[in-house]
């Protein structure tokens, strides 16, 4: 519009002008309104994912209920490629299942397991590093790098007055029960480990006893020496001494468990069940009638059961997986394919006792991965992309219980041995048809066991990098409200100081205590 033209028609409409410069401002302000409205609602949207995201990931325990109990579960070698295979054959035993094991639904985390002075942890340093929430050196119980003693968080929960158990299904004397119970310079003393489970905790904090309730294998730890069964070199009687000075209730087969008085005003601790001389059975190795040794199952059910009477301060109950770490160091994928399934169903269990209880923090986690086992292997220079979970359904017992039944039949004799033997004995558990070439790899291994597994695997088409343990990072599972602090990668240490944080545990003054108690 030309100057002339705007200014004859402002001549002729005062108001147009004015009306023009208010509907400018007026959409102005229209955009800046939108602008603002807007910024605000994404900044409150920023705002609102920033609080979930501090919510689930803060380490803080100030906002989040303490449990009353806490159930801290270990599978001994237990490694995110067991629990794939376990799934795997499953599911191919039955398509029409569930495609998940109970544990796929708790995944939370994982944990980094490096020791004080290796990449490679063994069980003893990655149990301490659970339950004294330091990293010390492979081989120690209980103690730091320096060799000096550290309080441990079940030793934290008798302070608090919190009932306390460990179950296992290695000698109770083995690295990870006794990292949780004892304190000494190196794994391999369990006769001073046996000593400590009975005597120590009552002494630190002068109780009738210490520990509630004790379950696993190792008696053979707990005998005198004129025990033949015995593996002490001196002439204690750890079972006396704990039931005629501690008041222990000890019993040794599944018929007893299973006849513990369920009264509530009899709660039967404290209690030691000692099912073995060394370790338990393999699940894959049970009698399926008559069998004496409970299950991993059966002691946990009767430990909740015991320890969740009259439980009015809270429970301390480690529970371990142990065995599968075994089956790993044999390479045996049937062997572990049986523990892993077996811990399966204790933490489907364990969970539902939690969701009932609604009062519980479950945590499970592994020391460390043994064997390396990886799914899909090489044979012959040949790659495919498969792996074969029907051979392993088919066999019905371990490694080592075949070799053992080989060994019988040949007077322990290698020059006996026989493609006939061999096969008949393999055929007899579930190795089906084996071939001559596959007679003469197990006849050329150093260890007749080995070479069974080695067969098995080649078939399977799964492999083992190792004979020992791995340095990988491991799951970490668990339920409760609390688990919301073991979430994402962490160190294992991180782990312990999380439950030592939540539940008010003093580790510090504790040390202290042990130390003075063990001098």
């Amino acid at each position: 519009m030309l100057k002339e033209e705007q200014n004859d028609r402002t001549a002729l409409n005062p108001h147009f002008n004015n009306d023009n410069t208010r509907s400018i401002f007026s959409n102005k302000c229209l955009s800046l309104s939108l602008f603002i409205i807007i910024s605000l609602f994404l900044l409150s949207l920023i705002i609102n994912i920033v609080l979930i995201y501090l919510k689930a990931t803060n380490n803080s325990t100030t906002t989040i209920k303490k449990p009353k109990n806490i159930i801290f579960m270990i599978g001994d070698g237990f490694g995110p490629a067991g629990q794939t295979f376990t799934r795997t054959t499953v599911m191919n035993a039955n398509p029409s299942t569930n495609k998940t094991l109970p544990l796929d639904h708790y995944l939370i985390g994982t944990a980094r397991t490096y020791s004080f002075d290796s990449d490679v942890t063994d069980s003893a340093a990655g149990a301490t590093a659970y339950s004294c929430n330091l990293k010390t050196y492979n081989g120690a119980i209980g103690v730091n790098e320096k060799g000096e003693v550290c309080g441990t968080l079940l030793e934290a929960a008798i302070a608090k007055g919190m009932k306390t158990g460990i179950v296992a299904t290695t000698a109770i004397t083995d690295a990870t029960p006794a990292s949780f119970s004892s304190h000494v310079s190196h794994r391999s003393k369990q006769a001073d480990i046996a000593k400590q489970q009975v005597t120590l905790q009552a002494k630190m904090f002068n109780k009738p006893f210490g520990i509630d309730l004790i379950m696993g294998g190792g008696k053979s730890y707990f005998l005198p020496n004129t025990n033949p069964n015995s593996l002490r070199k001196d002439n204690e009687n750890l079972i006396e001494l704990a039931k005629t000075n501690y008041g222990y209730q000890f019993i040794e087969n599944t018929i007893q468990l299973n006849n513990l008085n369920n009264n509530e005003e009899d709660n039967n601790l404290p209690l030691l069940g000692l099912f073995a001389n060394l370790h338990m059975k393999y699940n894959i190795d049970r009698n399926e009638f008559n069998e004496t040794e409970p299950t991993l199952l059966e002691m946990t059910n009767k430990a909740i059961e015991l320890l969740n009477k009259k439980n009015e301060n809270g429970f301390f109950l480690m529970i371990e997986g142990s065995r599968i770490d075994h089956c790993g160091h044999d390479n045996d994928i049937s062997c572990m394919y049986q523990e892993i399934l077996h811990y399966n169903e204790v933490i489907n269990f364990v969970m539902n006792f939690a969701k009932e209880d609604k009062n519980t923090l479950v945590i499970s986690v592994a020391d460390h991965e043994t064997g390396g086992l990886t799914l899909g292997k090489m044979i012959n220079l040949e790659s495919e992309y498969i792996y074969n979970t029907e051979y392993v359904r088919k066999i019905t017992k371990s490694s080592e219980f075949m070799t053992s039944e080989i060994l019988k039949n040949i007077n322990n004799d290698l020059n006996n041995l026989s493609f006939d033997i061999v096969n008949n004995i393999l055929l007899k558990y579930g190795v089906l048809n084996l071939t001559l070439e596959e007679y003469n790899l197990i006849k050329n291994f150093d260890n007749l066991m080995y070479g069974i597994n080695e067969v098995i695997n080649n078939r399977v088409r799964v492999g083992f990098t190792t004979r020992a343990h791995t340095g990988i990072d491991i799951n970490v599972y668990g339920y409760g409200d609390a688990s919301v602090l073991f979430r994402g990668n962490q160190e294992n240490i991180e782990v312990g100081q999380k439950v030592a944080n939540l539940m008010g545990f003093d580790l510090e003054s504790i040390t202290r205590l042990v130390r003075e108690s063990l001098q």
